[in-house]
């Protein structure tokens, strides 16, 4: 079996946050969740409440209708960081392979995929360092401390499906953006969950980003607690695992043609003339 690249971790580490911040659509897709959840966590309290500039302008039922979306909004921030930093992985697999960099890392004597493996790496210690802030920009912490911590957790799962998802998929970094826009639909469960009635809220479920949300929003009890927690590791593992094997078996180790390919037209040849 061969060995992985013998590299330090922190240089690693470094190296990928150099090419996070040489160009701005990361560097800004890295600081919106910090944005979001101070406009959101903070702001929209601060200007809705009895202090706030709007507060005699809005009715007091608007406000209070608007008030008690206050959690699932938190949840949305908290689901939309996880897909925001998992795309990140995805832009920088896409820029390489735009560059020619992927088949080369792919020729390297590694284990398959160990490339794919590090940036994941990446991306969660990206997350964790970054997960604390965003929760006390926004004041997010709702509920049971404990279970908060273990619904990030659940949450972080996210990453790798955005990213080996989103790089599987688009073949270079335009395809990349535009499968971003769609791939924002997978921050809604929050919402859902929020406008569901009752049980009728795990229907959220079909979104593999949705259990870290129930955790904070609608489990109660132990047993809805672990079925949320086991959802989200099973859902998300499972697909993930997928998406790394097709990444793996890929011969440019993680995109593909890509799911929207354009096949250039050939022109039928005239026939010769004699």
């Amino acid at each position: 079996m061969r060995a992985a690249p013998q590299r330090l971790w922190l240089p690693a580490l470094s190296a990928h946050v150099r090419l996070l911040v040489r160009d701005p659509v990361p560097a800004v897709v890295v600081f919106a969740p910090f944005v979001a959840a101070a406009v959101l966590g903070r702001g929209a309290p601060w200007v809705l409440g009895s202090a706030g500039p709007l507060a005699t302008r809005i009715p007091a039922r608007a406000v209070e209708a608007v008030l008690a979306w206050m959690d699932s909004i938190r949840s949305f921030v908290l689901v939309l960081s996880g897909v925001l930093y998992g795309m990140l992985g995805a832009l920088l697999n896409l820029d390489e392979k735009d560059e020619g960099v992927l088949p080369f890392l792919h020729t390297l004597p590694a284990r398959p995929g160990w490339f794919i493996l590090r940036r994941c790496r990446t991306l969660f210690a990206l997350y964790l360092i970054s997960i604390g802030p965003i929760v006390a920009a926004g004041n997010f912490v709702h509920g049971d401390p404990v279970v908060f911590a273990a619904s990030l957790i659940v949450d972080a799962l996210i990453l790798p499906v955005t990213s080996l998802g989103m790089g599987i998929l688009a073949k270079n970094r335009v395809q990349g953006l535009v499968l971003a826009k769609v791939l924002n639909v997978c921050t809604l469960p929050p919402i859902l969950i929020g406008a569901l009635p009752g049980q009728w809220a795990w229907l959220a479920g079909v979104f593999p980003t949705a259990w870290g949300s129930p955790m904070r929003l609608s489990a109660h009890g132990s047993p809805q607690l672990i079925a949320a927690a086991a959802g989200g590791l099973i859902s998300c593992g499972t697909i993930a695992w997928h998406l790394l094997g097709r990444a793996r078996a890929l011969g440019t180790g993680l995109v593909p043609a890509g799911l929207f390919e354009i096949v250039p037209h050939e022109h039928p040849r005239k026939p010769a003339e004699y």
